[in-house]
């Protein structure tokens, strides 16, 4: 398989994985969760690289899942304590965790093959040179086959918790009510975020993780009215900006990651603005409707 190849399929399969637990974060409202624990698996990666002195050791995965769903807990403990709302609480947590795997990085890792820059930004070129070569048969990079494989995975946890997990995103209430307990559905939420953020890190960093993960599905909220509507466009908008993206930093010679991040928020922005467009058209086009004079004012509507 060619490089341009190799890195157009790496795109396309990051992409794609993080959009799933992206879907999952949007609905629940919780989408700046993902910067929070994209920063947080930081310190497990660290940990898992100082122990088994190689960045391809399944302690990598371990530890990052660890330390997402650390963070998550103490999150909830400060809530629960009624003196912190849960954008403090994560604000708090979070950056602790984060400066705690910077620190180990750049001190006890500093001859290791993982650098502070790769922990922000990824290289997703770099990280499609190592194939996986069976036989005589190249199939593609190696790290698309474990995205790959964490996406299914995370695919086919979502469809066994679907039912409890919408009905948290819409009406929790209602789901404690019949007794869905909250506590497990985000724990396993947490689980498969940390294991998606995790395997994409060498691809598309910390940073470049949240729009990759939360763009698509924020594109699709704005158009679509049904899940399966949502799920579907989530998934197109996600390819589609990794294609692009990769080819547009193909021609200029730029970074595929941060191109790719780009792309999805001018297809956010091209979408959001024709909307706009379109319901200034509809509201002009809509004869106004007659107002009753005094009634206003005297409802506090006036000016």
């Amino acid at each position: 398989m060619s490089f341009v190849a190799s890195v157009a399929l790496l795109a396309a399969v990051v992409s794609l994985a993080l959009s799933v637990p992206g879907m999952v974060l949007s609905l629940r409202r919780q989408a700046m969760l993902s910067d929070a624990l994209s920063h947080a698996v930081v310190p497990g990666i660290a940990v898992g690289v100082l122990l088994s002195g190689t960045t391809s050791s399944p302690l990598l995965m371990l530890g990052a899942t660890v330390s997402g769903v650390a963070v998550f807990a103490l999150t909830e403990w400060l809530v629960q304590r009624g003196r912190f709302t849960r954008d403090s609480a994560t604000g708090l947590v979070f950056p602790v965790f984060f400066a705690a795997g910077v620190i180990i990085i750049s001190t006890a890792l500093k001859g290791a093959a993982i650098s502070e820059n790769t922990v922000l930004v990824g290289d997703l070129n770099f990280a499609a040179l190592d194939k996986l070569i069976v036989g005589h048969y190249d199939l593609g990079p190696s790290q698309a086959w474990l995205v790959g494989g964490v996406g299914l995975a995370c695919v086919a946890v979502l469809a066994l918790v679907y039912r409890p997990l919408v009905t948290h995103a819409f009406d929790p209430v209602y789901a404690a009510s019949i007794g869905w307990r909250s506590r497990l559905v985000n724990y396993v939420v947490m689980v498969m975020v940390s294991l998606t953020v995790v395997t994409c890190f060498d691809s598309a960093g910390a940073v470049l993780i949240v729009a990759l993960m939360i763009v698509p599905p924020a594109t699709a909220l704005l158009v679509t009215t049904t899940m399966r509507g949502f799920i579907a466009l989530t998934l197109v908008v996600a390819l589609l900006s990794s294609q692009v993206g990769f080819f547009a930093a193909y021609q200029l010679d730029a970074a595929t990651s941060p191109m790719m991040a780009l792309v999805d928020g001018l297809i956010f922005l091209s979408v959001y603005g024709f909307i706009r467009v379109r319901d200034r058209g509809r509201a002009k086009s809509t004869p106004d409707q007659p107002r009753i004079r005094g009634r206003g004012r005297r409802a506090g509507f006036g000016r």
